[in-house]
């Protein structure tokens, strides 16, 4: 559908240029003769057109850019803190959280290869504001906001004020720097914001700040400051953007290509360099803790085989319509964006090699850093290219003014195209990213942990089964204690169930929520525990998370339905538990499951004796007539223990599940068990008579 409404567009663009640049001919009869007589139209000047345009937004330069910031500002603080915080988010929550002596020595002691400066500015302004979603999003929105006015400053001194505010725009309304802005983890705001001030201020002095500055000091230098203390101060900004990320290198070696490139600029490079030695100086000593190998190893173990094709082509979409779209169309929208970033790099280059060699080894020493540390890391996030959406919308909006400002109706018609296009696409990414829980961090955290505050009471325990900060940020506010298992990565699957073990015997519930993936749990240690050895009570789905609750052997009398039916001559069976859709139910009276519930059945079987027959335990559901309606049939446990590996009066809690057929409706049931031999299928009888026992009632609405 999004495709049919880009080519319609087209081609109404394509009708209308048609028209406008048709002479149509009328007839006109002249003595007995038709003769074909052209009639003039009236030719539309593209090119004075876009000069009045350009000229009317220059003079309403500051409003437009008011208005511009103020849409920027909005797009960053809708929603701020609707979603989730994600891993990473909260993993600064953690280490921020901390007194500010810990936090250095936490960072090393972890092996984090990100520099202290996000954290220690988290920690502060945590302690200012609070540690809600907003509260901590917040400091990455602020960076992100005060961007755009630098930005247009910016685009204003490479090509005009025109140029700034459609740049300025674009980049406002990036679904990918909005993402980025309303993301814990400010190192990226934080770096484009000191990479955009250095280059300003890079500009003014290497272009005679000097004499400008005493000729009219009160408009046209940045710093009140003198010129020599404004190198100072380029040295402490590139310095801060290293420290906020070390992406920000590569665009401080386009400053240097900036005054190389542009031979009035050359006479000031030696002070640039001598600029950027200081800026070293004052990274130095984060950069030597670096070096001397003080950070736990690991983060360049895991090579990764990228195609370079598929890299350029993710991360050229990234830039130009966010993470919230998808469709193979994006790929024609990016190569269009490759098309006039080119036109704009070539012409910037014919204007002004410094800017142009400053913006290409800016984008490119990036993009070509991030392709190749894959192969030594093999997780890359596509928002690490956002440093580079800046640079990428420069070039393609010199590339799209230099179609309008060509007569040709055709270019001017394509240049405004592509604007209202990137327009379009940029909402509809914003609108996906606001509203799809496609594109969401959110996986279900937070009404999981307002289920545990709703249902927990003294003696419970959350039980986590990685390392994940979200569940701690969560949890946070929570008087319950938390924990780890496996306690450690690759702990012996042995001492993970004696840890496991003595929790059991220590806390009368324990809630869990089983990781995602086996990358902690390599074996799948913690749930097949907690299936065997306690009774699962309760369970609900939030989202990507499964929370239930389990009881200890210790917390389980009470809760469960006495049966106490002996089954041949040893085996008994205890009692019996049932949920429905993850709630218990009460099996003394007949509950009402709907179409399409599922059932929980835990069993609870004891054996006086050693068994060596191999028995197979049957669930089934039966309607009012007797028929079989769903059944399932397994060896106890889940299939861990045989009922040859019973030990007397040992407990075995054997749970199966079943789901009601969906399009049956107004009947009524009973839940029968019993157990058969495996090899003959034959029946192991109850005392007093029968192969089955009754353990509910159900009348399905």
């Amino acid at each position: 559908m999004g495709l049919g409404a880009v080519l319609t567009a087209v081609t109404l663009l394509l009708t209308v240029i048609v028209a406008w640049r048709w002479q149509p001919v009328i007839a006109r009869q002249t003595n007995d003769r038709r003769e074909l007589i052209p009639v003039p139209v009236i030719r539309w000047d593209w090119q004075q057109f876009a000069m009045r345009l350009e000229t009317a937004v220059s003079r309403h330069w500051r409003p437009c850019l008011l208005a511009i910031v103020f849409v920027g500002f909005g797009l960053r603080l809708f929603g701020l803190g609707l979603q989730e915080l994600r891993g990473d988010e909260a993993f600064s929550y953690l280490f921020a959280r901390e007194p500010v002596a810990e936090i250095v020595p936490n960072l090393l002691s972890e092996g984090d290869p990100h520099s202290p400066l996000h954290y220690l500015l988290l920690h502060g302004w945590m302690r200012l504001v609070g540690d809600s979603e907003v509260a901590l999003r917040y400091l990455s929105l602020l960076p992100g906001v005060l961007l755009l006015p630098l930005l247009a400053q910016l685009g204003r001194r490479i090509r005009g004020r025109s140029f700034a505010l459609t740049v300025t725009l674009l980049v406002a309304i990036s679904q990918s720097l909005v993402w980025i802005s309303q993301d814990v983890r400010n190192q990226y705001t934080l770096d484009l914001f000191f990479i955009v001030a250095a280059t300003l201020l890079l500009t003014w002095l290497v272009d005679g700040g000097r004499n400008r500055t005493r000729k009219n000091s009160d408009k046209r230098r940045f710093f009140i400051f003198s010129w020599k203390w404004g190198w100072v101060g380029y040295a402490v900004l590139c310095a801060l953007a290293v420290y906020s990320h070390y992406s920000a290198v590569f665009a401080l070696l386009g400053h240097g290509v900036f005054i190389l490139a542009y031979p009035p600029y050359r006479k000031r490079f030696w002070v640039w360099g001598g600029a950027g030695l200081l800026a070293m100086l004052l990274f130095l000593p984060w950069g030597m803790t670096i070096l001397t190998g003080k950070l736990a190893a690991g983060h360049l173990s895991n090579p990764g085989t990228p195609e370079l094709a598929k890299y350029l082509t993710a991360v050229g979409i990234e830039m130009m319509a966010g993470s919230a779209v998808t469709g193979g169309w994006l790929r024609w929208l990016f190569l269009g964006g490759v098309m006039l970033s080119v036109v704009g790099a070539r012409q910037l280059w014919q204007e002004h090699k410094g800017w142009a060699g400053l913006l290409l080894t800016w984008l490119w020493a990036m993009l070509l850093f991030l392709y190749l540390i894959q192969f030594s890391r093999e997780i890359f996030n596509l928002y690490y290219v956002t440093i580079s959406v800046p640079v990428w919308w420069l070039l393609i909006v010199i590339g799209v003014q230099q179609l309008g400002r060509s007569r040709r109706g055709w270019q001017w018609g394509t240049a405004v195209f592509s604007i209202i296009l990137f327009i379009i696409v940029s909402g509809v990414s914003l609108r996906n990213y606001y509203t799809d829980p496609q594109f969401s961090r959110s996986r279900g955290y937070r009404p999981m942990a307002a289920h545990v505050a709703e249902e927990m009471q003294p003696g419970d325990l959350f039980l986590a089964h990685f390392p994940d900060p979200s569940l701690v940020y969560y949890l946070r506010n929570l008087a319950i204690d938390y924990t780890m298992q496996p306690s450690h990565y690759q702990l012996p699957a042995e001492e993970t169930r004696q840890e496991l073990a003595e929790l059991a015997a220590d806390y009368d519930r324990i809630w869990f929520v089983p990781a995602p993936g086996p990358a902690w749990d390599t074996e799948n240690v913690v749930p097949a525990w907690l299936d065997t050895h306690t009774l699962r009570e309760q369970e609900a789905h939030y989202d990507q998370l499964l929370l239930s609750a389990h009881l200890p052997d210790h917390a389980i009398d009470g809760v469960t339905l006495p049966i106490e039916r002996q089954l041949g001559d040893t085996i008994q069976l205890e009692s019996v538990f049932v949920m429905v859709n993850g709630k218990p139910v009460d099996l003394e009276l007949p509950f009402t499951p709907s179409p399409d519930s599922q059932l929980v059945i835990t069993l609870l079987w004891q054996t006086s004796a050693p068994i060596v027959v191999h028995y197979t335990v049957f669930v089934q559901v039966l309607d009012e007539n007797g028929m079989l309606v769903v059944q399932d049939d397994s060896v106890p446990a889940n299939g861990v223990r045989p009922t040859e590996t019973w030990l007397p009066n040992e407990t075995i809690l054997d749970t199966h599940t079943l789901v009601l057929p969906a399009d049956r409706v107004n009947w009524q049931g009973q839940i029968i068990v019993g157990m058969y031999e495996t090899e003959t299928v034959e029946r192991v009888l109850f005392a007093g008579g029968g192969d089955m026992a009754v353990i509910a009632t159900i009348q399905v609405p």
